[in-house]
């Protein structure tokens, strides 16, 4: 979770989050695109096929510095992390199998960190 600053709102997100823990986007099909929306929630992929998640550039999807997404691998279909055009994603490529999780990272200049059970 980022941290606040002085200044800003603490949303009833922000705050749901915090005492609650993410809330789920679940997905089922083979190909998700990260939106900006995903912040702060952990995106479940579930298909016997293989699944390939995309990470778009901050010209096409606004995230901030900060932000994390978590993404978990919940069938047998492999999640594979592509990165947009001019995106960089370090520290894996791939969940490693069903039931593996990873918290992405952006850290700033579509410049991510991946970490978690990782391929």
């Amino acid at each position: 979770m980022a941290d606040f600053t002085a200044g800003e709102v603490l949303t009833a997100a922000n705050l749901n989050n915090a005492i609650n823990g993410p809330t789920l986007n679940a997905q089922t099909g083979t190909a998700y695109t990260l939106a900006a929306t995903d912040t702060g929630k952990l995106v479940t992929l579930s298909n016997a096929s293989a699944i390939t998640v995309t990470v778009e550039p901050e010209a096409t999807v606004a995230f901030t510095a900060g932000a994390a997404v978590g993404i978990a691998q919940l069938d047998a279909g492999q999640v594979t992390l592509t990165a947009g055009s001019g995106v960089t994603i370090n520290g894996g490529s791939a969940l490693n199998a069903q039931y593996s999780a990873a918290q992405l990272y952006y850290l700033d200049s579509d410049t991510w960190l991946a970490v978690g059970d990782l391929a």
